[in-house]
């Protein structure tokens, strides 16, 4: 069974090399898969509105994967607060399979960002299931 992201990283490769061979009909089927992995693993509500987290087509390339993703911070009533426009790259690692970074939190809730860590690592590690 293949990992979140080296299934994500697989069919970018096949859309790109589809885009520049101009294989229309693999690039959709590609694409496809890709949003339908997404919202199928990767975090949504609780706080990841606006769709939850998406695959950023225009910056992802061979050697990054780009996530984007709308968070809306709590206050301590239990109200929203503030919001975040959460970018998440991933890029090969030798040591650990990626590496991880995330910017645009908000100053404010900069402690929340363990909690984007966990629960983005947790979602890109997760085993693909294969449907028949």
């Amino acid at each position: 069974m293949k990992k979140f992201y080296e299934e994500i990283a697989q069919l970018f490769n096949a859309w790109e090399y589809c885009v520049k061979k101009g294989n229309h009909d693999w690039e959709l089927k590609h694409s496809e898969k890709i949003d339908m992995l997404c919202k199928e693993y990767l975090p949504h509500g609780s706080g990841f509105d606006d769709g939850g987290v998406k695959f950023d087509w225009d910056n992802s390339k061979e050697n990054r994967l780009v996530f984007t993703a709308g968070f809306h911070h709590m206050d301590e009533y239990g109200g929203y607060d503030r919001w975040s426009s959460l970018k998440i790259v991933l890029r090969p690692s030798l040591m650990h399979g990626y590496d991880m970074t995330l910017t645009g939190i908000d100053r404010k809730y900069r402690w929340d960002r363990d909690f984007f860590f966990d629960t983005l690592h947790y979602a890109f590690n997760r085993e693909i299931v294969e449907r028949l």
